[in-house]
């Protein structure tokens, strides 16, 4: 890009069926003994709609967990580790069991993955899901070169404001201007 990025986009709303969270980098970061979980809020206002999320991640069930208690975060319905699969992202086999686990594989345009990782962006996109590419282990660079619909520095960045026919609408602030 070789400029400063400029994340001043101004709000956009989308409406998505359905949510699919990477874990670390993206609800949790754990990198250099640094441990802080990014807004809450934006599960809490899936749970209290009732709204179908999961987290698909390349960590182990027993790490997942681990943190998960550790934190005090919610724990999803839904759950695709790196046991889950053969293969791991940019393979789109878990985000796809991840909307296999919501029912929403006929609808996976109207899912959004929301990951930190350029092989994880990848795998959402081949999945057939809308993306937000968050940087927060990864270079701006590396985030857009995989493809996201959106760029963000982080979850801060994502809030729910309404619900209608089953779809949550959510404000995406702070964007990149790509």
């Amino acid at each position: 890009m070789g400029s400063q990025p400029s994340f001043t986009q101004p709000p956009q709303r989308a409406s998505f069926s359905g949510f699919l969270f990477d874990m670390d980098g993206t609800i949790i970061d754990s990198t250099a003994a640094i441990v802080k979980h990014w807004h809450r809020s934006l599960i809490d206002s899936l749970i209290a709609l009732s709204a179908p999320w999961a987290i698909v991640t390349s960590g182990t069930e027993p790490l997942v967990s681990g943190w998960l208690s550790r934190l005090s975060l919610a724990v999803p319905r839904h759950l695709v580790t790196a046991e889950s699969v053969a293969d791991g992202k940019p393979d789109p086999a878990c985000y796809r069991m991840g909307l296999d686990k919501l029912n929403l594989a006929h609808r996976a345009g109207d899912v959004v993955v929301l990951e930190d990782a350029p092989a994880g962006i990848e795998a959402g996109k081949a999945a057939g899901c809308k993306v937000i590419g968050l940087v927060t282990s990864h270079t701006v660079d590396q985030v857009v070169a995989a493809g996201p619909d959106w760029v963000v520095k982080d979850l801060e960045s994502v809030r729910v404001v309404g619900q209608h026919d089953g779809r949550v609408t959510v404000e995406i602030s702070n964007a990149l201007r790509l």
